[in-house]
């Protein structure tokens, strides 16, 4: 799947309640992902003028994962 296909999906999801029909079609590293972009998205929210390199360090911290894996969410976040 194209890389807008993925964030297409997520797109149509981003805000849809975890139990919502839609839901039980991702993957669990699609749901994982899911998280992180919510997440990403509600941080940049409350603090629009935050910099990538915190909300970099943020998912670092919550998620566990790496840092190139922080800026790709971040860049997909973005878009």
């Amino acid at each position: 799947m194209s890389r807008k296909n993925n964030l297409d999906k997520f797109r149509d999801v981003l805000f849809t309640d975890v139990r919502d029909e839609k839901m039980k079609e991702l993957t669990p590293a699609d749901r994982e992902k899911l998280k992180r972009y919510r997440a990403c998205f509600t941080e940049s929210l409350e603090n629009p003028s935050i910099p990538d390199t915190q909300l970099r360090d943020f998912l670092i911290s919550e998620f566990n994962i790496s840092e190139s894996q922080a800026y790709r969410d971040i860049g997909n976040v973005h878009i």
